[in-house]
């Protein structure tokens, strides 16, 4: 069960991972393992990575370490792995950092551009919401971007219009106590602002998927809603529409939900055994990427 941590202040995220052999490699066969994860872990730096072409499944394996917005990451790479290339083609890493991320999007067949104004290395040094694309992406990235952002509603309307019409939003964000004040993190994304945020600028979290990552992140992986138009953006969220319980898993009504769980909707390659632990499971027989990922401070290590 996940055990209760008060860490100091600066701190606000502290993974403790219980693993009947430490760092051993999940496997990726149609056998699974279970892997028991709690508690909170501080924020790390991205890792840096050279910018890379657009490279094929068969390439030798490499390895990337990185935390945030990993699952997501997992489950979309794994699950939808024959249309990367096909249907999927191009990517935009939103605040892509160091570009751990765009690395391993490019390793599996993306081609992903990178929009950060803070990184010399990006393909777009600029602000994502002022710089007018000319083109639109078939995968959007974004991980533990949105909670700097002074206007939620609008960033999420700028990744909408930003992301092809059959293109899927690949986002995460933390879900820290909200009492907790961290330099930077303008906004909490429990699950119950999560899903609701995503619903309400468009997104189908019904047929999308969405990922509780216990106590430490909350991430989806959603498509654009049928049902939605921009005209909607003129409303306010006073109340729920027909429209929106059409895009949610949720009923939406007045409830207290636990947000601190492990709890996984519509995912085929991670699934959830219980509050604390999960199963990540690979279908076989699959081509390999060859990529390793060393997710340090959730203490596992997955061979995709």
């Amino acid at each position: 069960m996940a055990q209760s941590l008060h860490p100091p202040l600066y701190v606000f995220l502290e993974a403790i991972v219980q693993q009947q052999q430490k760092n051993q490699v999940i496997s990726n066969q149609t056998q699974s393992r279970q892997t028991k994860l709690e508690g909170v872990s501080d924020e790390p730096q991205k890792a840096s990575n050279p910018k890379s072409a657009v490279q094929s499944a068969s390439v030798q394996r490499k390895e990337y370490a990185f935390d945030w917005g990993a699952f997501a990451l997992i489950e979309f790479l794994v699950s939808c792995q024959r249309l990367i290339g096909k249907k999927y083609k191009t990517a935009l890493d939103i605040g892509a950092g160091m570009g751990v991320q765009t690395a391993i999007m490019r390793h599996a067949g993306l081609e992903v551009f990178q929009v950060d104004k803070y990184s010399e290395s990006a393909d777009f040094q600029v602000d994502f919401i002022e710089h007018e694309f000319k083109q639109k992406f078939d995968i959007i990235y974004c991980s533990h971007v949105i909670e700097h952002q002074r206007n939620v509603g609008a960033f999420l309307d700028k990744i909408f219009d930003s992301l092809e019409d059959d293109g899927l939003l690949l986002i995460s964000a933390p879900k820290h106590p909200a009492e907790r004040l961290i330099e930077g993190h303008l906004n909490c994304f429990f699950t119950t602002y999560f899903i609701q945020h995503l619903i309400h600028a468009g997104f189908d979290c019904k047929n999308g998927k969405f990922l509780s990552c216990g106590g430490i992140e909350n991430a989806a992986i959603v498509p654009k809603a049928a049902n939605f138009c921009t005209t909607e953006r003129k409303e306010d969220g006073y109340q729920w529409t027909a429209k929106h319980q059409e895009r949610s898993f949720l009923p939406l009504k007045n409830q207290e939900l636990k947000t601190a769980v492990w709890f996984l909707h519509n995912c085929q390659i991670i699934t959830s055994t219980g509050p604390s632990s999960i199963n990540i499971k690979f279908p076989a027989p699959r081509t390999e990427f060859g990529i390793e990922l060393a997710l340090n401070r959730w203490g596992i290590h997955v061979s995709l």
